[in-house]
């Protein structure tokens, strides 16, 4: 699994600048948020077909956000390396978990 990530980390790491530099746009659909975070100038958080908010990484990572779109308790945190949102996940909220208290 982490030569998986870390050949990912290098092309996307690599491909940002340049890209960037002569106008280009990338788009691509990752589904680890922190991963997401981490790289992208630009997230779009989407559920049921709609966009629920979109905009900069520190604007779209919230707990409110998380709560609505993935039905989950987290916290966001600044990464200590580097200061992007970083998602600590605690679990399902506990109404979105048919059963808690059972």
């Amino acid at each position: 699994m982490w030569p998986y990530w870390t050949a990912r980390a290098k092309r996307v790491g690599r491909a940002r600048p340049g890209g960037r530099a002569r106008g280009h746009l990338r788009r691509q659909v990752v589904h680890d948020l922190n991963h997401a975070s981490r790289y992208a100038h630009h997230m779009v958080a989407i559920a049921e077909g709609e966009v629920v908010v979109a905009g900069s990484p520190a604007e779209v990572m919230t707990p409110e956000m998380l709560a609505i779109v993935f039905a989950i308790e987290a916290e966001i945190i600044p990464d200590p390396r580097t200061g992007v949102p970083l998602c600590i996940p605690y679990g399902l909220r506990p109404e979105a978990n048919p059963s808690v208290g059972l």
